[in-house]
């Protein structure tokens, strides 16, 4: 899935425009039994939201961010553990909600706590792929 011409002029108008850019909240599926998948999540979380940086939007990553501070020190990674700090950026900081599509993002309960909680706000949400942003999947 790529962008639409719409959505690209809208990313190119808020990219010129860095009063008027958009603060970005990024979804993305990270909770797994397994640590090589949470690792691999983290890597993407951490890709997308470079190249999107990279475009000149704000961009808040709530795996980029809590991935690191959880490794050091020793916090779960459930998102029963991080909700009320991730859904406080989105009450209290976006005003939009990007989803990256990684496989288990729409089986993913923080995913969809992100999701619903952006519906309740009115926050327009966007699901992206890797491939649309331009990122590499392995």
């Amino acid at each position: 899935m790529s962008f639409t011409p719409e959505e690209h002029a809208a990313l190119e108008q808020a990219a010129a425009m860095p009063s008027m850019t958009p603060r970005i909240y990024l979804a993305v599926p990270y909770s797994h039994q397994d640590p090589t998948i949470r690792a691999r999540r983290f890597l993407y979380a951490t890709q997308a939201a470079n190249c999107l940086m990279r475009r000149g939007l704000l961009i808040y990553s709530p795996i980029t961010h809590g991935h690191t501070i959880g490794l050091w020190g020793g916090l779960p990674g459930g998102f029963e553990f991080w909700d009320s700090h991730c859904l406080s950026f989105l009450r209290h900081w976006a005003q939009e909600l990007y989803v990256l599509t990684l496989p288990g993002w729409q089986e993913s309960i923080g995913v969809a706590a992100e999701m619903a909680e952006a519906d309740n706000l009115g926050l327009p949400v966007l699901c992206v792929s890797l491939a649309s942003l331009g990122v590499q999947d392995e």
